[in-house]
């Protein structure tokens, strides 16, 4: 388990709030969004215990690139017309648990259920199925995203508009 622990941190340190902005605006895909979308992965097929133990050692330093990681798998999934990221994106937000501000991780959620529905997947279910391996307080927050309405889940209101990077479609901020 040690290794599994250094690899955890290891990756986790190339996302602190130091490189995050690099990371944020680089292009898509990356090898870090490979090293993290593993990570998420062996999330979530971890035991809830295992799962703890993982997001215990993430701390505030790395939400805003777990976030990033989350807007930029939001893109790749409309690029590859694929769920995978959407799940992958989702998971970075439960792995995260809201150790800064709850409000953050919505705006964020607002890129993935767009772009789960932009590709034509059931974005109530990949929702659902995240909040399965989220804390509490994340996984209600998850399930009552996916209810909202549109006008309450919509990327404008959120501060994001669709745009193209030269390599392919790409979420930016408004703000």
């Amino acid at each position: 388990m040690a290794k599994k622990n250094g690899s955890i941190a290891a990756t986790l340190a190339k996302i602190d709030e130091s490189r995050v902005r690099d990371y944020a605006l680089g292009p898509i895909p990356s090898p870090l969004d490979g090293e993290l979308a593993d990570l998420l992965r062996r999330y979530r097929v971890s035991t809830k215990g295992g799962r703890e133990r993982m997001s215990a050692q993430v701390d505030s330093a790395h939400s805003y690139g777990l976030l990033a990681f989350a807007e930029r798998m939001a893109a790749l999934a409309v690029r590859e017309r694929s769920k995978e990221p959407i799940r992958d994106g989702l998971l970075a937000i439960a792995f995260e648990g809201f150790r800064i501000d709850e409000r953050e991780d919505i705006l964020v959620m607002s890129l993935l259920d767009h772009g789960a529905r932009k590709i034509k997947a059931n974005a109530t279910e990949l929702f659902d199925e995240a909040a399965k391996n989220a804390p509490p307080e994340v996984a209600r927050a998850l399930r009552e995203f996916a209810k909202r309405p549109a006008a309450l889940r919509d990327i404008g209101t959120m501060g994001y508009r669709e745009s193209d990077d030269g390599d392919g479609f790409r979420y930016v901020r408004t703000w």
